[in-house]
Formats: structure tokens, sequence, C-alpha cells
């Protein structure tokens, strides 16, 4: 049975509380009398996996970010610019400059996530105008949130963002390359089979799957931070291109 201190309330002048389950203060450091109402450090390491299973049971598949806007700076690129998983962590993290950008890169021309572009979003179907700042978006949780912007004058490009997937689809004429900028640990395998590439890193995996007759090449950078080197996927079609991003584990 957990403890509950209950209080000599009839005598109280300023709280209005009959008594408390532990009473932790900073206070507790130099008043030995006020530890005896702390959890102990077994308690406290329990508390603390509780919370951590109860984040994991409520958090999303992924977490994305997305950038659009006016460049502030020649160096920036927009588009996914994060993509993110509780189980496997970062897998994708597009780079500034044109070391490993994410985007499409027309045959005669630069990319176009290179450039200024705000698209239009759309979330559950229903038109949403973007505002400066820090807030949270009208949706439900099986809500589509779908980023729209034109690739130059004859062009378009969409990325849905689905509860536990992203879908990507590319029209331009002529041919062009898909970009993405992958982040790989040193014991991760990356694993190319017709219509997919997998990036495996322990039991979970990070698959994108796209039409077969995509041609695919891999470039290893020398761009490295932390634990991660960055490799970049090329996707090479033409007139159009879907691919999709999701997450499974290993036996799946």
């Amino acid at each position: 049975m957990p403890w509950h201190f209950t209080l000599n309330r009839a005598i109280e002048t300023r709280t209005g509380a009959g008594g408390f389950d532990t009473w932790e203060l900073p206070l507790a450091e130099q008043i030995p009398l006020a530890r005896a109402f702390a959890p102990t450090v077994d308690e406290h390491r329990a508390q603390l996996e509780a919370r951590r299973q109860r984040l994991l049971e409520t958090w999303p598949s992924y977490y994305a970010a997305f950038n659009a806007g006016s460049m502030v700076a020649a160096m920036q690129r927009y588009g996914l610019g994060l993509l993110w998983s509780p189980k496997m962590g970062t897998v994708l993290q597009t780079q500034s400059r044109d070391v490993a950008p994410w985007g499409t890169e027309p045959a005669d021309g630069k990319l176009f996530e290179a450039s200024a572009f705000q698209p239009a979003v759309q979330i559950g179907e229903q038109p949403v105008t973007i505002q400066p700042g820090a807030r949270d978006l009208p949706s439900g949780e099986t809500d589509e949130v779908v980023f729209t912007y034109g690739l130059a004058e004859s062009g378009q490009k969409s990325a849905t963002f689905g509860p536990d997937h992203i879908a990507v689809q590319v029209v331009h004429p002529g041919p062009f390359t898909e970009h993405l900028p992958l982040l790989m640990r040193s014991d991760d395998d990356l694993v190319i089979a017709d219509g997919s590439v997998r990036l495996q890193r322990e039991d979970q995996m990070f698959v994108i799957a796209f039409a077969p007759d995509a041609k695919v090449e891999i470039e290893r950078t020398e761009v490295r931070h932390g634990p991660f080197r960055v490799v970049r996927l090329k996707l090479t079609a033409a007139e159009s291109l879907d691919y999709r991003l999701a997450f499974q584990t290993a036996a799946e």
C-alpha cells in the first residue's frame, strides 16, 4: 500500500490540504526531518520508469520537422528537415548547404528546396492558414497533414504526414532525382531491394518504399556528428515518383 501522510489540519492557518503522498523539496538536503517524507532512491527510480513507460505508450510513431518560408540565409534548405522515432531515434536530417539536403533536383537545374516556398497546408482535407509563432494545429488523432507546393512552374510536390507513415508524391516533367539524407550509426545496416531501401538499427527498421523502376544510388558522405554519418540516398525517376517512409520492427 502506498504511503499517505495525514495532517492535523484542525489547527491549520494557511494550507488547505488534509495530507500528502510525498514531500520533495531541496530543503531536504539540509533538514533531516524533511527526508522522512521524501521517496526512497528505489521509489524514485520506479516513479521515473513508470513515467517513461506512460510516455512511450502515448508517443506517436514518429516526430518530423517540415521547414518552409522565406530564405534567411543562402545555406538554408527547406522541406523535410528531421525525422525521429521513439524506438529508433533519428534517421533523417537535412544538411544545410549542398552536402546532403532533402528534396527534388531536376536533371538540368538546382534543388527546388534550396529556394523559398510557401506550401499549402491541409489537415483532414481542410485548408489551414499558416501563421507565425509556435501553436497547436487543429487536428484529430487520425487526421493527415498535407504540405503541397509547386516545383518551379510546371511541377508539384506533396508530403502527407499520416499517423504511422509519410507519403511523398513528386510530379515533374522529365528526369529528376529525389534526395534523402539518412543518418547511420556504425553498426546500422542499409539493405537495398527492389522497390525499397531499409535502414536497420538493432531490432528496428526505417523503410523507404518506392516504385521498382526508380534508380537507386547510395553516397556515403564525410559529414559526421556524434554517432552518425550522413548518407545520401538518391532516387532517380522521370515524370513522377511516389515514395513512402515508415518505421517497423525487423521481424515484420
